[in-house]
């Protein structure tokens, strides 16, 4: 089968940053290859490598050996809702699902933009490029400092204890990760400290959004949990639905508690809810519904406002993972039913800190099993 022109594309824009990543390896191989000489070695085959794989990709362009659909079809996608996110909606109505979702929020954008509430959302990076290492952190550890102590306040979570390192990107990481990533400790790692990459500090909310979603409550408190369960299975085994759907339920719950209170930060999460819901209906379009991939940047520019070149990544990690861009949306879905169900199910026993514990005893765990076993099936 021909490769789908959009991963060939980005995968001939990966080439320059991945050869320039080579120049960081000899450190890293280090402590694996003793002797200097072997490890240049390694780095020079890897880099033959690469531009080989560059002289194939040209070739293949040269002859238009791409092909511009990339839908794997309704049985494979529907399957992959059904067993690795234990979702029971087909395609049909999970996008009917989104396509509410999306115009309410949609809805939510245009009362509170007409209404002069919100401004910009202030995405602009008010902190990187030639700010200093030490400068970049700080604005990270101080909202950091501030998350915790809102969370400590109103009960929402209990915490870990365990540290999060904030660490100025790499130089040779930084163009795969423009903003921040959160990178966890694996599974069976004795010390279960994670690390937050950051490369720009964003102004305003959407800082305070970054922590939420990849820090506390977010990534890093639910794998931390995790990696500390008793059970092998419950650190081990993880659906990424529940995995995207708690950080973005991590914004959710912040936001209700009264975070996120500005009315800028009000449009931001409108914003979010509204691209979030737009990947969805991307994701179902591009897979079941025929639509090909560069009709779905057009979509995306137009249904959200997107730049083109956002636009196009959203669309290639669309086409690389089918369901996986509609995690974190559904996930959310899935646990907001869920706490409804405990909090008709609990009554005045009900607390978000009691339903955070009993869902987080399961890890990242498809939420319907934790469901079954939190005895709410």
């Amino acid at each position: 089968t021909e490769p789908v022109r959009p991963l060939a594309d980005a995968a001939a824009a990966s080439l320059p940053v991945s050869l320039t990543m080579l120049d960081g390896l000899d450190g890293v191989l280090a402590p694996a290859v003793a002797d200097a000489a072997d490890r240049a070695a390694l780095i020079e085959v890897a880099r033959d490598a690469l531009v080989g794989f560059g002289d194939v990709l040209s070739l293949m362009d040269e002859r238009d050996a791409f092909r511009d659909q990339a839908g794997v079809g309704r049985d494979l996608f529907e399957r992959l809702l059904h067993t690795a996110h234990m979702i029971q909606d087909g395609a049909d109505q999970l996008f009917r699902w989104a396509e509410d979702a999306h115009r309410e929020a949609r809805t939510a954008i245009e009362a509170m933009v007409g209404s002069g509430g919100g401004g910009d959302r202030g995405a602009a990076a008010s902190l990187g490029g030639d700010a200093s290492d030490e400068s970049l952190r700080r604005v990270y550890e101080d909202e950091l400092d501030a998350v915790r102590r809102f969370i400590a306040r109103h009960d929402i979570i209990r915490d870990t204890g365990v540290p999060v390192r904030i660490v100025p990107t790499p130089g040779w990481l930084r163009a795969s990760i423009p903003l921040a990533a959160y990178d966890a400790a694996g599974p069976s790692a004795r010390r279960q400290a994670g690390t937050l990459y950051v490369t720009r500090a964003p102004s305003g909310p959407a800082l305070s959004s970054v922590v939420t979603h990849e820090v506390v409550p977010g990534h890093h408190h639910q794998m931390a949990v995790a990696g500390a369960l008793p059970r092998v299975m419950r650190r081990v085994v993880a659906s990424a639905a529940a995995r995207e759907g708690w950080a973005c339920y991590a914004d959710r719950v912040m936001d209700e508690s009264g975070f996120f209170a500005t009315p800028e930060a009000k449009l931001m999460r409108a914003r979010d809810a509204s691209w979030r819901t737009a990947r969805v209906m991307l994701d179902v379009s591009l897979h079941v519904r025929g639509m090909t991939p560069s009709a779905a940047e057009r979509w995306m520019c137009d249904a959200i406002g997107l730049d083109a070149a956002l636009a196009r990544s959203e669309v290639v990690r669309a086409c690389a993972r089918p369901t996986h861009l509609s995690a974190g949306a559904i996930g959310q879905r899935e646990i907001l039913a869920l706490r409804s169900d405990a909090r008709r199910a609990w009554g005045g026993d009900f607390s978000l800190l009691r339903f955070h514990d009993e869902l987080l005893r399961y890890g990242a765990y498809p939420t319907a099993l934790a469901r079954w076993g939190m005895g709410l099936a």
